[in-house]
């Protein structure tokens, strides 16, 4: 689903932002918010997916 791809590139940029972070000392405090909030973002998209799913009982009305 384009919820997951678009949560999927937004770990990538969380990565490459607190790569970056440790390389650019100028701007370390604004590239790990530009994490940060890219992380919780792809959280929040994984979440909002997966939460229903995850939560309803299983189809067949088996346990576990």
């Amino acid at each position: 689903p384009r919820s997951v791809a678009v949560g999927f590139v937004l770990l990538l940029v969380a990565t490459f932002a607190r790569v970056a972070a440790s390389v650019a000392p100028a701007h370390f405090i604004t590239l790990l918010w530009v994490a940060t909030v890219a992380w919780t973002a792809a959280f929040a998209a994984f979440t909002i997916r997966y939460a229903p799913i995850l939560l309803s009982p299983r189809v067949d009305k088996k346990p576990g």
